[in-house]
């Protein structure tokens, strides 16, 4: 829907540009179209995303639900000398 992780940077004195973030590499464009495509992408990141409070209670429920799952399968096995 969104591509993989960016990060667009403005600035005063030079032009725009976008950073495509990927595990093995990273590229920057710096295009004009380019830009203007990530940029008109915030506003539907932003209507989706979560406020700080709720990704807070989602992380907690998210971190809890893994612990649970994790005292779960180690309930069956004999503690380590």
């Amino acid at each position: 829907m969104f591509g993989g992780p960016f990060r667009l940077f403005e600035y005063r004195e030079h032009n725009p540009l976008v950073y495509l973030d990927h595990p093995w590499t990273g590229l920057f464009l710096e295009g004009p179209q380019f830009v203007t495509n990530y940029r008109q992408l915030l506003p539907r990141i932003t209507s989706i995303a979560l406020d700080e409070a709720k990704s807070r209670v989602l992380a907690a429920e998210l971190a809890d639900a893994l612990d649970r799952k994790s005292v779960r399968r180690d309930a069956g096995s004999a503690p380590r000398a």
